[in-house]
């Protein structure tokens, strides 16, 4: 019976209980994560075609209140969970070489209420590189488990500027609502969108269509392409994600 369930959980037939993260917009550390997990990783994405009428903000950067300069975006960050279902995190974007802000989150698990459904909440606080711009994102994060393969995460809130006269002005609802399947115990298939708008109806809308590769017991590589549309914008992206697990 043991070889059995082995050789089922190497076909990816097991329930599979963790639900993946979306790679553009990650969590910090999943929503079951364990006391003194740590993990650092980067995300990369590349435009190989893209226009942007007001490059004074990047709509689909990781940067979002920085100015577009048309290069490669990367972001390592480091995560920790210092108590179970709590995690920490330190996020450093960058455009080319030009350090563009500093992000800080923090991430707490509320529990699983019925039998596949688990929640929590996660807030960022994020401030250009020069420690001019800030600004606030709180969201709310679910994720439920359909079966053994199919799971979704979503995560709803908004995003505000916490300096300028007009900051109440630039409220911005959040929206980012993913598909996964487990297509393997290493393998899996996903797409994710993203989507905001301000009180102007301005707006930004993204589907990244991703593949999740776990390479190891510590390292995880996620690729997927980034089609994106916005009110003054457009692009579309190659996008990588490298993941190191202690």
């Amino acid at each position: 019976m043991k070889k059995i369930l082995t050789l089922l959980a190497l076909s990816g037939f097991l329930w599979a209980d963790s639900i993946p993260e979306p790679m553009f917009f990650d969590l910090i550390r999943p929503l079951d994560s364990k006391r003194g997990e740590l993990e650092i990783n980067t995300l990369a994405h590349k435009n190989f075609d893209a226009k942007n009428t007001n490059t004074s903000i990047d709509p689909f950067g990781s940067g979002q209140t920085t100015t577009d300069r048309e290069k490669i975006e990367w972001a390592p960050e480091i995560e920790y969970a210092v108590a179970d279902g709590f995690a920490l995190e330190l996020e450093l974007p960058f455009e080319g070489s030009q350090l563009e802000a500093y992000k800080f989150g923090a991430q707490y698990t509320f529990g699983k209420p019925f039998e596949g459904y688990i929640h929590g909440t996660q807030i960022l606080l994020e401030t250009t590189g020069e420690w001019k711009k800030y600004n606030t994102t709180l969201l709310y994060l679910g994720g439920y488990r359909f079966d053994k393969t199919f799971s979704t995460l979503f995560m709803l809130g908004g995003r505000l500027d916490l300096e300028g006269e007009n900051r109440s002005q630039s409220f911005e609802y959040l929206a980012n609502v993913s598909l996964f399947a487990n297509i393997s115990h290493r393998f899996v298939a996903g797409i994710e969108s993203n989507y905001s708008r301000d009180k102007e109806s301005n707006y930004v809308l993204a589907f990244i269509p991703q593949i999740h590769y776990e390479a190891s017991d510590n390292i995880e590589i996620q690729a997927g392409l980034s089609l994106g549309e916005a009110t003054f914008a457009r692009k579309k992206a190659f996008v990588l994600r490298a993941i190191y697990c202690f």
